[in-house]
């Protein structure tokens, strides 16, 4: 079994074309940083041969996908795929999935943004006001959300079954036009409205951009994921409703 699986693995490195070194050499500077940042309070990532592992993983895929090669993120996704596996090469396959999936969502992250305030303002308008009256109307806190699926919001065990649920690739409700673009409402901008309407009071309770701003920054590792998911079910269903109605 093993050797056929070394045979395997040299049809496939033969098949794909490697990068230019000097860009694999930049993401090599790049993952040697981030590889030591990885998840180290979780007990399996404080074992150096368990981030070597990242290391090897996140390597061969920068070589392998030059077009991609390594951007900030990827370590703490695929952290959550060699956590559930424990298995190098199953955490690779997962990753490689994954990432595939992330590039072919095509919506710049800032036209998602506009989806969030869609859906915020339709779920509580009064929430969507303050946070535009108090110059947050641009959401950055949102772009850390979406780049890692919510992975540095929630414990562990949380952010796997969050990825479970997010992933599924029916939780959509079709496509929004935002000025000339048409974005696709997936669930995860749900879970950015939801986030929000459920901390509405302590947000709302500070008075300037950055209070507000910091707050939001501190709900990580505080939130409860059931009641996440389950707001953000109730705006998916509004949404996709409306969507229903007007087509």
């Amino acid at each position: 079994l093993v050797e056929a699986l070394q045979v395997a693995a040299r049809v496939f490195a033969a098949r794909h074309r490697v990068g230019p070194l000097a860009s694999y050499s930049q993401s090599r500077r790049i993952i040697l940083r981030d590889v030591a940042r990885t998840d180290r309070h979780n007990h399996y990532f404080s074992h150096k041969r368990n981030l070597r592992k990242v290391h090897r993983i996140l390597m061969i895929y920068a070589l392998f996908h030059p077009e991609v090669g390594y951007c900030q993120g990827m370590n703490d996704i695929l952290a959550v795929f060699l956590l559930v596996t424990r298995s190098e090469v199953d955490a690779y396959w997962m990753f490689s999935t994954y990432m595939k999936d992330k590039q072919l969502d095509e919506d710049p992250t800032l036209q998602k943004i506009e989806v969030v305030k869609k859906l915020l303002g339709e779920e509580d308008r009064d929430m969507a006001s303050f946070l535009e009256s108090s110059e947050c109307c641009e959401m950055l806190f949102c772009h850390k959300w979406l780049l890692v699926d919510f992975k540095r919001e929630f414990e562990m065990q949380d952010t796997i079954h969050m990825y479970e649920v997010i992933r599924c690739h029916n939780l959509d409700t079709g496509t929004l036009t935002m000025g000339k673009a048409e974005i696709c409402c997936h669930f995860q901008l749900c879970v950015c409205a939801a986030i929000l309407v459920l901390h509405k009071d302590l947000i709302c309770a500070k008075n300037d951009a950055v209070s507000i701003y910091s707050t939001i920054n501190q709900l990580a590792m505080h939130m409860n994921l059931a009641d996440v998911l389950s707001r953000a079910e109730i705006i998916f269903n509004k949404h996709s409703k409306k969507v229903f109605e007007f087509s």
